[in-house]
């Protein structure tokens, strides 16, 4: 089924803020070879991309409830992807012949060695017994034969293990494939700007962030479509 609309989801916001990689696809017009890397981002809504001291100044001046109005609008429109690429890389030099480019983002559990154990695809897997316990199992708050059904606890053990140590957010049933334009950010006061945005997010990733050789892009989101894991479609 698809759906169209003009305004995103509070789940849809939610992905594109919360979750922490974001697969960029470029091309190369000449030879027509597509290019995919997976990258830290941060998601702007709404009057969070830099602006002018002048704009700045404007919005400084508007009533406390106009400002927090603005900032709540989930509209298609200005919103933007931000990325920090390196000046060498292929995604970079695709981006300056090319700025069209699409990105896909979610949250799903992706790492097909990932078993209910928790085990690696090169580790043997624990079994989970799912078997009824034999004969006690209607007194199970009983303490017929002293053990107090540990079997059954023994048993689940794994699965609680995996639940437990996995993000909340891994659960997730969407993923999000944005179209849009890739813009180069020229002028240093705005990089920095954009700088300072990214290791807020990512304080552990100065590589790939500070220096000359990366150099900042913001991706102009102009459509977005949403699937869920039933293959239900919505654009916007």
């Amino acid at each position: 089924m698809s759906v169209e609309s003009s305004h995103l989801s509070d789940l849809m916001v939610n992905l594109l803020k919360n979750a922490k990689f974001a697969h960029l696809s470029t091309s190369d017009p000449e030879t027509h070879q597509p290019n995919v890397s997976l990258m830290n981002y941060v998601y702007l809504c709404k009057n969070e991309p830099y602006n002018s001291q002048q704009q700045q100044q404007q919005k400084q001046s508007q009533p406390q409830t106009q400002q927090q109005n603005d900032g709540d609008k989930k509209d298609v429109g200005n919103s933007y992807i931000l990325f920090s690429v390196n000046k060498n890389a292929t995604n970079f030099e695709n981006i300056t012949k090319n700025p069209k480019v699409s990105v896909l983002i979610h949250d799903w559990v992706t790492a097909k060695s990932q078993s209910i154990s928790g085990a690696s695809s090169n580790e043997p897997n624990v079994t989970i017994n799912t078997e009824k316990a034999p004969s006690h199992s209607n007194d199970i708050n009983n303490d017929n034969d002293g053990n107090n059904g540990n079997n059954s606890t023994t048993d689940i053990s794994p699965l609680l293990q995996l639940l437990k140590s996995m993000n909340q957010n891994e659960l997730s049933t969407i993923s999000v494939t944005l179209n849009g334009e890739a813009i180069l950010v020229k002028s240093e006061e705005e990089g920095n700007y954009y700088r300072t945005k990214l290791l807020n997010d990512y304080p552990d990733a100065k590589i790939y962030i500070e220096g000359e050789q990366n150099h900042i892009i913001l991706i102009k989101i102009n459509h977005y479509k949403v699937v869920d894991t039933q293959n239900n479609v919505k654009r916007y």
